[in-house]
């Protein structure tokens, strides 16, 4: 499918970006289960689609290192990985890590956060033995970040100088002059308009939806634990990691009392695998359950067409007083929300008090430690 008008796409819709005029547009897909809840199982099989057409690419017993962006494509980074045979995933961040790990740091220019690194626990000799480095994206534009960060790594030395590179992407944009190295490009659906920016100022110039308000909640909040988080942040096997996944979900399952309704899951900005893998399993206990997640990507709320109808700002679980966002909440019979966050207490409160603006308070929060 080519999109030549992303108004008439079934998976891709326009929005807004807040402030930016760098990139003044964002294209939100209902699929990805980020700014707009999702079937968890559809968004996995459709980035499993992805990673497939890569494995069809790959030789015989290829290497391969996986590198999915944060936030928007942690989740699609780690679905791609995981059907790759043997496949190593590690993803980037904003978060400050250990420096011991740090492999490189590179700047994704158009964000509204811009600096982002790669970290990674790998002993240093065990990245010479990989074949490819896989860069996995949810859209391709100008492939300026990915240049970045393949500069950055290749400056770092720590891959050996044959090393090929793979981008692949939900989205492919309309112009990738900006990688300066042989990459070979795959990807599900292309977008051919060049006049987003201009399109996006429709909601841009529409008198603002107000973000809604609410009341933190400013009760004590319970916290369930569960141990055994793998830190892809860090770098995992792709195949243990979604081993961990499946068995939190397998903790989680028989916590969810089953009910004829509809279920949430909120992943929390870069944590969204996890949240996906945890949605997949417990389907079973409800009628209907969503995936979606936090992030610090500031759009702009408008009336329909726009995707983006209604906005909580929060602050973030990860960090107080970093703001981030979370959209079109509705009621839901139950909430669950999975973190690997330190549970900020004002993120904790601002998140729980947004669900109780719209009539949710079924909620439960888990946190997936060490």
């Amino acid at each position: 499918m080519e999109i030549s008008d992303i108004d008439k796409s079934e998976n891709f819709a326009l929005a807004a970006r807040r402030g930016n005029t760098r990139r003044p547009y964002l294209i939100v897909n209902r699929l990805q289960a980020k700014h707009l809840p999702a079937d968890p199982d559809d968004a996995l099989q459709y980035f499993h689609r992805l990673g497939e057409l890569v494995k069809k690419s790959l030789s015989s017993g290829e290497r391969v290192f996986v590198i999915g962006f944060a936030e928007t494509a942690t989740a699609i980074g780690a679905a791609v990985a995981e059907r790759l045979p043997g496949a190593y995933y590690c993803q980037t961040t904003r978060e400050r890590l250990p420096e011991e790990f740090l492999i490189a740091r590179f700047s994704e220019e158009h964000s509204h956060a811009a600096a982002q690194a790669l970290f990674c626990s790998l002993p240093r000799e065990e990245f010479r033995e990989f074949d490819r480095i896989i860069f996995v994206e949810d859209e391709v534009t100008t492939g300026q970040t990915i240049d970045n960060s393949l500069s950055a790594l290749l400056k770092s030395k720590v891959f050996k100088d044959s090393i090929k590179v793979s981008v692949a992407s939900l989205l492919d944009g309309i112009n990738k002059s900006a990688i300066n190295y042989p990459v070979s490009y795959f990807y599900l659906d292309k977008r051919t308009d060049p006049n987003l920016a201009e399109k996006a100022r429709k909601y841009a110039d529409l008198p603002p939806t107000p973000f809604e308000p609410f009341e933190p909640n400013e009760n004590p909040l319970e916290i369930i634990e569960i141990g055994g988080r793998p830190h892809p942040n860090l770098g995992v096997w792709a195949e243990e990691y979604r081993a961990s996944c499946e068995k939190l979900a397998d903790t989680l399952k028989p916590m969810c009392a089953r009910r004829e309704g509809d279920m949430l899951i909120i992943g929390t900005e870069e944590f969204m695998y996890p949240a996906l893998l945890a949605g997949s399993g417990v389907k079973s206990r409800f009628a209907r359950v969503s995936v979606q997640a936090t992030t610090r990507s500031p759009i702009l709320p408008a009336p329909l067409p726009c995707p983006i109808n209604e906005a909580c700002a929060l602050s973030s679980l990860y960090e107080n007083g970093r703001e981030t966002f979370i959209y079109n909440l509705r009621k839901y019979d139950e909430v669950i929300i999975l973190t690997d966050s330190p549970c900020e207490a004002q993120g904790l409160r601002d998140l729980h008090g947004a669900l109780g603006r719209y009539g949710n308070h079924r909620i439960k929060i888990f946190k997936w430690t060490d």
